[in-house]
């Protein structure tokens, strides 16, 4: 649940099951008009609601997408899970098999291991955000294949729930371009027979994902798992 205050849910929620209701449908008679108003007004200047000149209010395109995420049973705003691209770049060189791996350098898993991820951000194809975010990270070029979808829910030791997570695993096999790492990550080539001993601190989906690019797999695998991390 977010920390959106229960009037504004309850505004929210009235107005997500109406077309348009005046002031008087809005607030119920125990809630203090001027603690009313501060919310309703509040909700007017973030652009989720729009007051028209007949005196009723109605969701704004914005609104109806913020409020779509309500659960309306219980007029909590609900978190869902992130969407998010596995960038793995493979690639042949003196007839041995490399793979891109990047040491992160920002939080969460700082100093973690693995192939790089880039957040699929609202309206965009999930193919393009992969390929986005090779540039964006590499400065490389190249065509995915998507080989896996994976559903990961990763808990500290406390069993905390830190992260829900769904990515999308690209192969992009020979990228082209040079190689430019970026803030976010140190990268290397690392051949496959080295992949044990320079992957020392790894994410924890890497040996996963590792296994499945080298299985060759056809088709398109779908799994989902837990993660338990001191890492994050």
């Amino acid at each position: 649940m977010t920390g959106v205050h229960e009037i504004k849910l309850d505004i929210l929620r009235k107005l997500l099951f109406s077309k348009r209701l005046r002031y008087s449908r809005l607030k119920d008679e125990e809630t203090e008009g001027s603690h009313f108003t501060y919310h309703l007004d509040a909700l007017l200047r973030d652009g989720l609601i729009t007051k028209l000149g007949s005196g009723m209010y109605e969701l704004t395109q914005a609104g109806k997408e913020y409020a779509n995420r309500m659960h309306t049973n219980s007029s909590e705003m609900r978190i869902q899970p992130k969407l998010t691209t596995v960038i793995c770049c493979v690639r042949e060189a003196n007839n041995f098999k490399q793979y891109l791996i990047y040491t992160r350098k920002k939080n969460p898993f700082f100093g973690c291991q693995g192939f790089p991820t880039e957040k699929v951000w609202f309206g965009e194809n999930i193919a393009d955000a992969a390929k986005r975010g090779l540039k964006e990270e590499t400065n490389l070029k190249g065509e995915g294949e998507l080989i896996g979808i994976r559903h990961y829910k990763v808990f500290s030791k406390e069993k905390e729930l830190l992260e829900d997570k769904v990515m999308f695993i690209f192969k992009f096999l020979n990228p082209s371009g040079k190689l430019i790492g970026c803030e976010e990550g140190k990268y290397e080539w690392i051949s496959e027979y080295d992949i044990s001993k320079k992957v020392i601190k790894p994410l924890e989906e890497f040996f996963e994902i590792y296994k499945l690019l080298r299985s060759g797999t056809k088709g398109i695998s779908f799994k989902e798992g837990v993660h338990i991390t001191n890492n994050f």
